[in-house]
């Protein structure tokens, strides 16, 4: 998969992300830096969550984005990346801090470095990296950046993100397999056809569904046991 083939041009945040956003706001919190997790999806960056940044020792809401707090960063953005499944894993980041302190970031190009180095769930050369900064207000600023292994690289675009619901459209479904591992596939609701072409795919292997018993000879009766949220 190409970088150009998946490079966004529109953004579209849950409004869970907003909420979570305006809280940090009304809590007075000074600084918070997190992962965004989502898919990148027919030119569409869909942002599904954020996963705040754990503190460092018993520093619970300082931090920054220098090299040392970078270097933080990236190493739980790997983590993350790393435990991602069902196609949704890490597509960027997000800053939020004082109007002043961002500028100060900006100017020194902390800002620029944290979204060229970050760690993302897809590893393709110059894949696109969603940057939110939000200058402790309402106002959420979006630009998207190449990832670049030398940490440099043309200043981001600009674009404006949106807040739709969309997390009640997603359904998932579990499956346990005989190895004891587990997969979690994700699907607009309108998809069905595709959650029941995906378990043929992998009825060999299936044994519960919703905790009931699967009968390969009744997969269809089966499937319609999968219950949406």
């Amino acid at each position: 998969m190409s970088a150009a083939s998946i490079w966004p041009t529109t953004v579209v945040c849950d409004t869970t992300i907003q909420d979570y956003f305006d809280n940090l706001t009304d809590s007075r919190r000074s600084f918070q830096t997190g992962l965004l997790l989502g898919q990148f999806v027919q030119k569409k960056a869909v942002v599904w969550g954020v996963i705040g940044t754990p503190p460092e020792g018993e520093d619970l809401e300082g931090g920054s984005i220098d090299w040392k707090g970078r270097k933080w960063i990236f190493g739980h953005a790997e983590l993350v990346a790393k435990m991602s499944v069902g196609g949704v894993g890490v597509v960027g980041a997000f800053v939020y801090a004082h109007r002043e302190n961002l500028s100060e970031m900006e100017a020194k190009g902390h800002i620029s470095t944290l979204a060229f180095g970050l760690p993302t769930t897809i590893s393709t050369p110059g894949s696109p990296r969603i940057l939110l900064t939000i200058p402790m207000s309402r106002q959420i600023n979006c630009r998207v950046f190449a990832g670049s292994e030398d940490l440099r690289g043309s200043p981001g675009s600009k674009l404006t993100a949106k807040f739709q619901k969309i997390s009640d459209r997603i359904v998932e479904l579990r499956a346990r397999v005989p190895i004891s591992s587990s997969f979690t596939f994700t699907s607009d609701k309108k998809t069905g056809e595709w959650i029941s072409r995906c378990l043929r795919d992998i009825s060999s292997s299936l044994t519960l569904i919703n905790g009931s018993q699967l009968i390969e000879e009744n997969l269809s009766k089966d499937c319609d046991k999968v219950s949406y949220p």
